[in-house]
């Protein structure tokens, strides 16, 4: 069956503009980018060591360098000659040939690929290492008592300031601040550059974008939901008053409950900061932690490694160095097109990375500012899919940059058919989270619906249970998940060997079979782990058990 977008899916592909392509699940995305490859390979004959294409993980790029592969073993002549290809058999088995030289990964990957060409450069050992975590960890705890040492010792040179500061911020939340500091998410220049009234500004308004954005999700009447927007509030105004402890409150609240006790943590010392300290507080703060920051982040690099925050901040400042502009002009000079996949997941470190890539003219310092070479930039992303906040993940900095794009000249793609899943099934998709995923400003962009290809399908029931008084706990939920499902399985008289039970996790499983045993449902686990729970597993292992050891009277009854 053809999908009602099939027009726009072709004009993509033909396209001679830059791209914002909105793709939900199930819509063919991963087809559209490698046909969008094929058209740049065999329509327009761009060398595939020309393209550079990434996404998030290593396991999406193995992906789409084995799809693309596999399509261009098996190249439909008819098809791209159709759309203006020549010699496509010719074209096809030069970039088959040369498909291992083709910049297909992480956009991580490409940073450190960058790195590597340019260590000198970037102030790094040529031999350095990637880091995951646990050298900055070992490292950070050792300086960090080392410095307090020399810092807060009796003749310290800095004993007073240390003194003022101490009256005010507990040595605890400096190490937290001193931590933040040494990662290299944070460019220490900026704190030199505007004092540090002006960082303090930045880090409240990202503060209360995250605030907001979470309380829009959360139910109106939550303790927690109040919480955030209270913190908000007064981040913003400094008028009001805030709870120093993280609310408990659960109630309605999906999966996003940890991520926004996440967000209130961090804003109630910020709050705190606010109410207690003045604009000279903050400066001692962040004069004496810089000092340590850079001393870190010299010594960390020195000792050979990078992190993965580095890779993309050690790559950004060698794209936009006076020192080097040569590095910006040739790493554009490569690359005649550029393919972004999950752009709702990047961070806006990453995206300053593809707009400096992306530039016709320049250079400019400011990426805001950047003109793109027209066609030159495909950007993929779905809104409803993004990992909020995970590895500085901000969905803000995804729909300025597609906002460029089409401010720019590019035009905007939204896909909606879909292929995966029954029209029964997307209708009640579409229905509860068109109520549920709302425009807010730049922190949430309006619910895009998704439309089936492949029409009806078996029909679709909501479940839904509550206690008969008072509110239900999370523990107390999960059990009368599980009953109300064992209940159903006996009214519906269906054979169970119809009857599928499809989990986020198997974190909970033992608690769903206990209620089918307990209704005698018989069932078969799919899960490695839970094998041993398997009844015929428990009979056989009580009887090998009553074998060798007879006095055992529970393994016999």
């Amino acid at each position: 069956m053809i999908p009602e977008d099939h027009s726009i899916r072709e004009n993509a592909l033909l396209s001679e503009d830059s791209l914002a392509v909105t793709a939900g699940a199930g819509t063919g995305k991963t087809t559209l980018l490698i046909d969008k490859v094929l058209s740049q390979l065999l329509v327009r004959g761009v060398d595939v060591r020309r393209i550079l294409m990434m996404t998030f993980t290593e396991k999406a790029a193995n992906e789409m360098r084995i799809r693309l592969e596999e399509e261009l073993s098996n190249v439909d002549v008819d098809r791209w000659e159709g759309r203006g290809a020549s010699d496509v058999l010719v074209r096809a088995e030069k970039a088959r040939n040369d498909l291992d030289r083709a910049e297909i990964g992480t956009i991580h990957s490409f940073c450190a690929h960058v790195l590597r060409e340019y260590p000198i450069e970037a102030g790094l050992d040529p031999r350095f290492q990637v880091d995951e975590g646990a050298r900055f960890d070992e490292i950070f705890l050792r300086e960090w008592d080392r410095w307090l040492e020399e810092e807060l010792a009796l003749d310290s040179s800095r004993g007073e300031e240390w003194k003022a500061v101490l009256r005010k911020v507990e040595l605890s939340e400096m190490e937290a601040a001193a931590r933040a500091l040494s990662s290299f998410h944070i460019p220490l220049e900026s704190l030199s550059r505007h004092g540090g009234s002006e960082f303090f500004k930045k880090i409240c308004t990202e503060t209360i974008q995250e605030l907001e954005q979470w309380a829009s999700e959360g139910p109106t009447k939550s303790k927690l939901t109040v919480q955030l927007l209270e913190l908000a509030h007064f981040l913003q105004t400094g008028e009001g008053d805030f709870a120093l402890k993280p609310s408990t409150a659960t109630k309605g609240w999906g999966a996003g409950v940890d991520q926004a006790k996440a967000a209130v943590k961090k804003a109630i010392p910020l709050a705190l900061a606010r109410k207690n300290s003045d604009e000279g507080g903050i400066k001692s703060v962040l004069s004496l932690l810089t000092r340590f920051a850079r001393h870190f982040r010299n010594l960390y690099t020195r000792e050979g490694w990078v992190s993965f925050d580095g890779l993309l901040m050690q790559v950004r400042d060698l794209l936009r160095s006076r020192d080097f502009p040569g590095i910006r002009k040739d790493l554009q000079a490569r690359y005649d097109f550029i393919l972004v996949d999950e752009f709702q997941d990047t961070d806006p470190v990453q995206c300053e990375i593809v707009l400096f890539l992306s530039e016709e003219g320049g250079p400019i310092e400011d990426a805001a500012k950047v003109q793109l070479k027209p066609g030159k930039l495909f950007i993929v992303g779905d809104p409803k899919q993004s990992i909020y906040s995970f590895r500085g993940a901000d969905i803000v900095a995804y729909d300025q940059l597609k906002d460029q794009i089409l401010q720019q000249g590019g035009k905007p793609v939204i896909l909606r058919s879909n292929f995966r899943s029954q029209e029964r099934i997307l209708d009640s998709v579409n229905q509860i989270f068109s109520r549920m995923i709302v425009e807010n400003g730049r922190l949430q962009p309006p619910y895009e619906e998704i439309i089936a290809v492949h029409p009806e399908g078996p029909p679709v029931k909501l479940l839904l249970f509550e206690k008969s008084e008072g509110d239900l706990k999370s523990d107390e939920s999960r059990v009368a998940e599980a009953r109300e499902m064992a209940r159903w399985i006996l009214d519906s008289k269906v054979a169970y060997r119809d009857v599928a039970i499809l989990l986020k996790a198997l974190t909970n499983v033992p608690i769903l079979l206990e209620e089918l045993r307990a209704a005698d449902i018989p069932y078969v686990v799919e899960g490695e782990k839970h094998f041993y729970a398997l009844q015929e597993i428990v009979e056989f292992v009580n009887l090998l058990q009553a074998i060798v050891c007879p006095d055992d009277l529970i393994a016999v009854a």
